[in-house]
């Protein structure tokens, strides 16, 4: 196993790393505050514009991620806590990747075909995720302009 692009947060409160490890990776993220917390975000999170919440979306065809979904976490005065998950409702597409937090309540995505190579030059599908009842929801679309 290898930990490369080690970083701590401007405020000090997240250390963060990749991790390589045999047919598999992933991104950790500690919080410092109280007793610790890591959190397999499986790339590196994207935080809200307030820094309140951070996301992120790993999705690989073989499966060997380690988060393999799209997900969003809050972050409380001490920890984080997951708000949002998901994994088999995703749209099946390949290359997913945050694009921007448009505010607090809306992450533009995008992802490409599973036939197109991310250097084959095909347009990425944009894709809009937003808070709803009991967690997120991903479509296709875009958030309204920040």
């Amino acid at each position: 196993d290898t930990a490369e692009n080690i970083a701590l947060s401007p405020d000090g409160r997240f250390l963060s790393f990749d991790w390589m490890g045999y047919e598999t990776a992933g991104h950790i993220l500690v919080d410092r505050t109280g007793k610790g917390q890591i959190v397999e975000t499986g790339v590196a999170p994207v935080f809200s514009p307030s820094r309140a919440l951070f996301a992120a979306v790993e999705i690989s065809e073989s499966g060997f991620g380690a988060l393999n979904a799209f997900a969003v976490w809050q972050v409380v005065p001490i920890g984080v806590r997951q708000i949002g998950q998901i994994d088999e409702a995703m749209p099946s597409m390949a290359d997913w990747r945050i694009d921007r937090w448009a505010g607090e309540t809306c992450i533009q995505l995008s992802a490409l075909p599973l036939s197109a190579a991310p250097e084959s030059g095909v347009s990425r599908t944009r894709f809009a995720a937003r808070p709803r009842r009991g967690g997120w929801a991903v479509a296709r679309g875009a958030c309204p302009s920040a």
